[in-house]
């Protein structure tokens, strides 16, 4: 079993597309709210009524955002919601791996052929799953994240990033391009993509929200220095 792991703020309509193309995958999902401290972000709580809108008679954990403020990071927030999906596994129906999925993606594949994929490499840590844009140069090719982790109650994030993953002590998700060492040759794989793919509909952010993530990515890279 797979659960989706979906961190979003401000996005009911995006949000409701997601949820869409993953109800025929059958898989539950948990969502937590809130935006994170570098986001120029008038209040960091999602609209509740639209929210709630949403996600009313859907198999998904709705999580709030902190009552106290922002998210430290975009890190911490993802940190937060591993630890709350591994609190909440029995209601997520035990699953053994996560997918992380942002607002504006859309799950596309079999899933069958996802779980017969995954349980053909039973060594594996973490996938990397297929993302593309329709309205990019990169489509139809796309690029591959690691999406896809094997759940586990020591995984968290680190700065700047939500591709750090770490499982207790041990760095276990890559980019592709990044230098994978050698304890990790063979603990993960890509996911093919007939059997899973997101699509990013990023070009249906309003022009607003648009300007607002520019924001986030620049103030990003001068705190960390990097994407």
């Amino acid at each position: 079993m797979i659960a989706a792991i979906i961190v979003g703020y401000d996005d009911a309509a995006l949000l409701r597309g997601c949820l869409d193309s993953l109800a025929p995958f059958g898989w539950p999902a948990l969502y937590l709210d809130g935006a994170w401290s570098l986001y120029p972000a008038r209040d960091w709580r999602s609209p509740a009524p639209e929210l709630a809108a949403v996600l009313e008679g859907r198999e998904v954990i709705a999580l709030p955002a902190r009552a106290e403020g922002p998210w430290s990071s975009e890190a911490e927030k993802r940190s937060v919601a591993l630890a709350e999906a591994w609190d909440k596994r029995l209601h997520l129906r035990e699953p053994k791996w996560y997918l992380w999925l942002d607002a504006d993606e859309r799950v596309e594949g079999d899933p069958a052929a996802v779980m017969a994929d995954l349980t053909s490499h039973p060594e594996a840590l973490w996938a990397n799953v297929n993302i593309y844009r329709p309205d990019h140069v990169w489509a139809p090719a796309g690029f591959w994240l690691p999406r896809l982790l094997r759940a586990h109650p020591l995984l968290r994030h680190e700065p700047p990033t939500d591709y750090r993953v770490y499982r207790g002590a041990e760095r276990i998700a890559y980019l592709d391009g990044e230098a994978v060492p050698p304890s990790m040759v063979g603990r993960y794989h890509h996911v093919p993509t007939s059997a899973l793919r997101l699509r990013h509909e990023r070009g249906q952010r309003p022009a607003a929200r648009a300007n607002d993530n520019g924001f986030y990515q620049r103030a990003r890279r001068a705190r960390y220095g990097t994407a």
